[in-house]
């Protein structure tokens, strides 16, 4: 339809045409996760249609209204991942739905506050995916999985030398990306 689209847009999957979906983003934006009616954006975002935010935020899905939910970061939001009744959130903050909570959170997609979900993980996340189960985070290391139900890690190991940038999470394959040493034992 011609129209600007600054920062993020929404595009017809089969016409590849424009939509009038268009929120206004102060910031910039690094993560998207989305159902039939709540898009939820993570970044270093600021504002959205004029309305303080912090780092992470849920906007209509069909009118791009900013919703009530505001979960508040204290620093940017770079994973999401939607999971049973929670957003699953990674990046660089240190209390987000008002509680401590370091790089990976769970977040209540009602309340937006911060779920039982308190993994320990060390630093800023790159990438999460989540099975439903368990979530799969990495960032400056390796790729772990915490279990979901208590916060463990589990024992998966994939016995990952390198650093995983990208994950993607397909049935029970997990596909990395990154600049890979090595792999199960084997070079990449």
């Amino acid at each position: 339809n011609g129209l600007p689209r600054p920062k993020i847009a929404a595009v017809d999957a089969t016409t590849g045409a424009s939509l009038a979906w268009s929120p206004s983003v102060n910031g910039d934006v690094y993560a998207i996760a989305a159902t039939n009616e709540v898009v939820y954006l993570g970044g270093q975002i600021f504002q959205v249609n004029g309305e303080q935010r912090g780092h992470l935020v849920a906007v209509d899905a069909r009118s791009g209204i900013t919703t009530p939910w505001s979960p508040r970061a204290d620093d940017w939001v770079s994973a999401l991942a939607l999971g049973p009744g929670q957003l699953f959130a990674g990046g660089r903050f240190r209390n987000i739905g008002g509680q401590p909570r370091s790089f990976v959170a769970g977040i209540d997609l009602v309340t937006g506050q911060a779920t039982a979900f308190k993994p320990a993980f060390g630093s800023a996340v790159q990438s999460l995916v989540t099975d439903g189960s368990r979530v799969y985070v990495t960032g400056i290391s390796p790729p772990v999985a915490f279990d979901i139900a208590d916060s463990r890690i589990s024992a998966w190991n994939p016995d990952i030398v390198g650093s995983v940038v990208y994950m993607a999470l397909s049935g029970d394959v997990l596909y990395v990306a990154g600049p890979l040493e090595r792999v199960g034992g084997q070079p990449r």
